[in-house]
């Protein structure tokens, strides 16, 4: 059996991932496995050549998806209307950065940009910040101009969502075509006001940003809920997932997941918390399965050939982490700095784990990443294969599903 292919039993059977393809299969015993062999290779499950070296094959594949992808167009910009926020958080990476606000001149320009350096008229806006309701005016303008020069593009965001109003979501739904944003919900409501520590707070933005979510929900804008987990505080999202599912049960277009703390040490303590709280996420049907990519060519936007990040003075970049240094280029500009841009395409060495493990033709580790460390830690691909696990699950019980 092929290096790369994944083997979960479960109730009635086999069921085999191949991380190369993407492609699943289901056996429902040994002997039809065995009984099976032609399928196994013709599906790539199953590699009948001597000496064949299917890593030298995957990074082959990567290398060509890779090729292909650079003939892309820059299509996808992460726009950091503020570097400001209505919120304190502790563990916000960007503490003690500049509040610098986009100004309107520079909004103009930013869509200018966008304009000259487009060859197809499709693109995907991604808001950011800081906060970038903060801001909103810079999104209004930039999302005017395009329109007024017939472009189709969406818009995703990453906000607090503290301040949606009706009219902003008005603007969201008719100008700024947002179909889905992501918001942080650090607990329930004490623990949640006291670690946002809204500025001016009046003590009841917790209730609020439920009530925000709600309206996000009703108008068809997906949300997808990010708990922030750290060693004391998972009885408390444990309760606030219940919270959750009780207020937003009749939607789908909600999801909600959990990520430990970029600082947070692994410990068993941890680990395990993690995964109780994941579960119960995924019992409650709030944590939805993850697709994957077969062969992935490219981490992220960091080192993907068609995404670009803009900050509010309008210097441009690869990673919304380093909103102060590290830039390709700007606004005014027309050339990029290749050396920059392929300093964030440079990957940590193989390690020896490497060797034998299934996942990697999915995985690209970043020296840049902040969050990628170079020695990959065990945690790590427990998470990745639990993640993996699920999703041949759902897959194999949606099947199911459709034949009856």
């Amino acid at each position: 059996m092929s290096t790369f292919v994944v083997d979960l039993p479960i109730d009635g059977g086999r069921l085999l991932y191949n991380t190369v393809t993407g492609s699943i299969l289901f056996f429902e015993s040994d002997q039809e496995l065995q009984n099976s062999k032609d399928i196994l290779i013709n599906n790539w499950f199953f590699i009948p050549v001597v000496d064949f070296d299917e890593f030298l094959w995957a990074d082959f594949l990567r290398n060509k998806k890779r090729e292909l992808s650079s003939r892309n167009p820059v299509r996808s910009y992460l726009v950091m209307t503020t570097m400001d926020c209505n919120a304190r958080c502790f563990y916000c990476y960007e503490k003690g950065r500049k509040p610098i606000t986009m100004a309107n001149d520079t909004a103009n320009k930013v869509s200018d940009f966008i304009i000259a350096n487009a060859s197809t008229k499709k693109v995907k806006l991604s808001w950011f910040g800081g906060e970038p309701l903060v801001n909103s005016q810079a999104i209004n303008i930039i999302c005017e101009n395009l329109r007024r020069n017939s472009y189709n593009y969406v818009s995703h965001m990453i906000s607090n969502g503290l301040l949606f109003s009706d009219n902003v979501i008005a603007n969201a739904l008719n100008l700024w075509n947002l179909k889905r944003i992501q918001i942080t919900i650090d607990g329930t409501e004490d623990r949640y006001l006291k670690i946002k520590s809204f500025k001016n707070s009046k003590g009841d933005e917790f209730h609020r940003v439920l009530n925000n979510i709600e309206s996000l929900l009703k108008n068809n804008i997906s949300v997808s809920v990010r708990l922030n987990q750290n060693h004391d505080n998972t009885a408390d999202l444990l309760n606030l997932v219940d919270i959750i599912k009780d207020k937003f049960s009749d939607f789908d277009n909600l999801s909600v997941y959990n990520r430990l703390l970029f600082d947070e040490e692994i410990t068993p303590e941890i680990k395990n918390d993690y995964f109780n709280l994941k579960h119960k996420l995924r019992r409650t049907k709030l944590l939805k399965p993850k697709s994957r990519d077969a062969v992935k060519h490219s981490q992220c936007m960091a080192d993907n050939d068609y995404s670009l990040v803009i900050t509010p003075d309008g210097h441009i970049g690869k990673c919304e982490h380093f909103s102060e240094n590290h830039f390709i280029g700007s606004i005014y500009e027309k050339d990029f700095d290749c050396q920059v841009i392929n300093q964030f395409k440079e990957k940590h060495e193989k390690l020896s784990i490497c060797s034998t493990c299934a996942l990697y033709p999915s995985c690209v580790r970043l020296k840049m990443c902040p969050s990628q460390l170079e020695q990959c830690q065990d945690f790590t691909r427990e998470d990745l294969y639990d993640d993996l696990y699920f999703m041949m699950k759902s897959c194999y019980h949606q099947k199911l599903h459709s034949l009856r």
